[in-house]
């Protein structure tokens, strides 16, 4: 951010690899919290806990995958506003499309959510690996100007 290169070549470990370890950890515990709320919001409606998961999981992935690609492509505070608005603007569409079309949580729909779903965690995979060779780059060209 400050042009500091040289600073950041001298500690043990590089800017990137700290901002990754952060957000993984930071997935990881999302991912806990809502594996925890899952049967809490099971136990209030009348379907099944793995509609549920789905059902929750989905915004999330969602969430997950454009994050992540904001903050492969942007850096500084920008890519934190970003992301931040993304998780607003993905959180009030799920709870507008609850409020506005009920009918997309119907069980008729649920292999589409199911499809969605996997789709989101094979682009969450590609994303994760695309921000991995990313770092690794950077950590390669940096060696570089030695």
């Amino acid at each position: 951010m400050y042009g500091m290169i040289e600073f950041e070549m001298s500690t043990r470990f590089s800017l990137k690899s700290v901002v990754l370890a952060r957000l993984s950890i930071l997935g990881i515990l999302d991912f806990i919290i809502l594996c925890c709320v899952t049967p809490l919001c099971c136990i209030s409606s009348e379907i099944s806990l793995f509609q549920t998961a789905i059902y929750l999981f989905v915004p999330y992935l969602l969430t997950v995958n454009t994050n992540l690609w904001i903050t492969r492509h942007f850096q500084g505070k920008e890519s934190i506003y970003a992301c931040m608005s993304i998780a607003v603007l993905i959180s009030g569409l799920n709870v507008s499309l609850h409020f506005i079309a009920k009918f997309i949580y119907q069980f008729s729909y649920f292999n589409w959510w199911l499809l969605l779903a996997v789709i989101l965690i094979a682009g969450m995979i590609n994303e994760l690996s695309h921000t991995i060779k990313q770092t690794e780059e950077y950590r390669w060209n940096l060696s570089l100007i030695d």
